[in-house]
């Protein structure tokens, strides 16, 4: 759904972000602006500040910032939209759309969401309350050690083997068959077959807590172990974490994360009393769900199966972690394969206790090549070596990336000097390209021109919008060679075009949370309170100048080619260069105050 504008700016202006920021923050107001202890970092003394006047808030110590919108994004793990939606539920705003598609979009969608709700509830129910599902009841209860409060918790569910039943089941609530072949929940071949038969459903939650997909785990030795239904408009696997949901509050308070591998590693934490704790959906941890928990923790701490596979797996969510610049850790277990096992076996306050402890990863790849030792030199020993490299080469800090080097050097017993003329080949060995994970902010830097002044530009104008019409007056977008400032210029234009141009909506739409962040963090700490007239004529008299002085070198080019000067095109190019030299000598007079140099 796209929401107008102007019911953006009107939902923003008709909600006190301190009232909001308050509701999980305490605050306590100095001067103009509000200070508690940031809900995003572990602080004793308060660096985190909400500045009504701005609708802004900005933490000292961690950095994080945004607008009000932004604020309950993070806070609650919830899109723009369902921020902008429970603001406006709040302020007693109904939300218009842009037109007929938007609506009938999320009008599917609703359908959809309602559907899948009624299906978990009815699977729910044929577990607890029918015989057919009394197998799969005592398999979890008995095998898995699963209490009823986390089986209701999650409505842990049960498919029946009839295959045709849900299907009669929902034709008989007045479904289209159309609908039905939709929803993931059904054969494409056979649009009747339901995708489920005979296996423990997991509804899969959305951050809102509606069921966007389901999970399906055999309860004999017949097809694949885990199913998950197909995808479809509300649910992809790649972007959505198996009990994200039930983990928001324990994972606002701890602000870390277990990082587990399937459905049954989250239920058995649960039980346990554990509950910031998620799991990818039967697929690798993926950059989406990664950049989902950056968001909200300072740690991923990776709990993954012991066995050779769930090793790997562990150093490639580890090292994902690295290429995004989230830290993680990873916990060994002795004595049982995952959580569940170790719930079986020992019981929720063993399995507890195993959790406290992680190591960091280069310390765990460490421990994976001891165990090969006596195969020094090795095909799989050099194959252990290589994923170690794989790691350390998406550690984004260089200071970090030397002491991993000097910690793996000693770890193993070779020469920090031999092992680093490895590494440094491992690195420059396009062979290995498969291995590395794209850094994707670093490339996308390289690809980007970014300029000082033009950034400066930026800042400016959402520290005071009312310049804005100044810098319009004097700048146009090909004046601008900085892309994200290029963009920024054009979405400014637009605001002003029809009259939203106001800092919370501006920062909301700035094309990078890089150009965000700096910009927050330059409003909050008041750099342009003085004088910001002076500055902004400042730099938009160095872009103009730059600007000029371009098309000047341009034409000087073009003069170099012509053979004859007294040729039409020689004398209109001179005319030009002539009326450039003019505006740049205006230029530098206006820098220097109204005298020429």
């Amino acid at each position: 759904m796209r929401i107008p504008e102007n019911k953006i700016e009107e939902i923003s202006s008709s909600v006190d972000i301190v009232d909001v920021v308050s509701e999980y923050v305490s605050l306590n107001r100095k001067g103009d602006r509000y200070w508690g202890c940031c809900p995003f970092h572990n602080e004793k003394t308060p660096s985190f500040t909400v500045t009504p006047s701005k609708n802004l808030y900005y933490c000292f110590g961690c950095g994080a910032s945004g607008s009000i919108f932004t604020f309950l994004m993070n806070i609650e793990n919830i899109t723009f939209v369902e921020s902008v939606e429970k603001l406006a539920q709040k302020a007693h705003i109904e939300i218009g759309t842009y037109n007929e598609y938007y609506e009938k979009d999320q009008k599917d969608k609703n359908a959809l969401l309602d559907l899948n709700n009624r299906v978990a509830g009815s699977y729910h129910y044929i577990l607890l309350e029918n015989k057919d599902g009394k197998e799969a009841l005592d398999y979890i209860k008995n095998d898995r050690l699963v209490t009823e409060e986390v089986i209701k918790k999650f409505k842990i569910g049960y498919a029946p083997k009839d295959r045709h039943w849900l299907f009669s089941f929902l034709k008989n609530k007045s479904y289209s068959s159309d609908f039905l072949n939709k929803t993931g929940l059904f054969s494409k071949k056979y649009p009747q077959v339901s995708f489920f038969s005979h296996r423990i459903i997991f509804p899969i939650h959305n951050r809102m807590g509606n069921v966007i997909g389901f999970g399906g785990r055999q309860l004999e030795e017949s097809g694949p172990k885990y199913l998950n239904s197909a995808e479809n408009d509300i649910f992809h696997k790649s972007k959505e974490l198996f009990g994200l949901f039930f983990a928001n509050d324990a994972i606002r308070k701890e602000r870390n994360v277990y990082l587990v591998e399937g459905y049954f590693d989250v239920i058995s934490l649960h039980c346990a009393g554990v509950e910031n704790v998620v799991a990818p959906l039967g697929t690798s941890f993926t950059e989406d769900q990664a950049k989902i928990l950056k968001r909200m923790v300072s740690e991923i701490k990776i709990l993954f199966d012991s066995d050779l596979a769930g090793q790997n797996a562990a150093i490639k969510a580890a090292s994902l972690c690295e290429s995004l610049e989230i830290k993680n850790s990873i916990i060994v277990f002795e004595g049982g394969k995952d959580p569940a096992e170790v719930l079986k076996k020992e019981g929720q306050e063993a399995l507890k206790k195993k959790i406290k402890y992680s190591i960091n990863t280069v310390e765990y790849l460490i421990s994976m090549m001891h165990g090969l030792s006596s195969k020094r030199n090795s095909e799989e020993w050099w194959e252990k070596l290589k994923t170690a490299f794989a790691y350390i080469k998406q550690i984004q800090s260089e200071i970090q990336r030397e002491e991993a080097i000097k910690y793996l050097s000693n770890g193993i017993g070779v020469s920090e000097e031999a092992l680093r003329t490895d590494y440094n080949k491992f690195s420059n060995d396009r062979g290995n390209k498969q291995r590395h994970i794209p850094r994707t902010k670093h490339i996308s830097n390289n690809s980007k021109h970014i300029n000082k002044d033009d950034r400066f530009l930026v800042f400016l104008v959402l520290a005071k919008p009312e310049l804005f019409k100044v810098v319009r007056r004097d700048i146009v977008a090909e004046d601008i060679i900085d892309d994200e400032v290029r963009e920024s210029f054009l979405t400014f234009e637009e605001a002003f075009r029809i009259g939203t141009l106001t800092l919370d909506l501006l920062i909301e739409q700035l094309p990078s949370s890089d150009l965000r962040e700096e910009a927050i963090r330059k409003s909050a700490q008041g750099e342009f309170e003085v004088n910001p007239e002076k500055i902004i004529h400042d730099i938009i008299n160095r872009i103009k100048l730059r600007s000029i002085k371009k098309k000047r070198s341009t034409i000087e080019d073009s003069l170099e080619k012509v053979n004859d000067f007294s040729s039409d095109q020689a004398l209109q190019l001179l005319q030009e260069k002539m009326f450039l030299d003019s505006e740049i000598e205006k230029l530098k007079v206006r820098a220097n105050g109204g005298t020429a140099e």
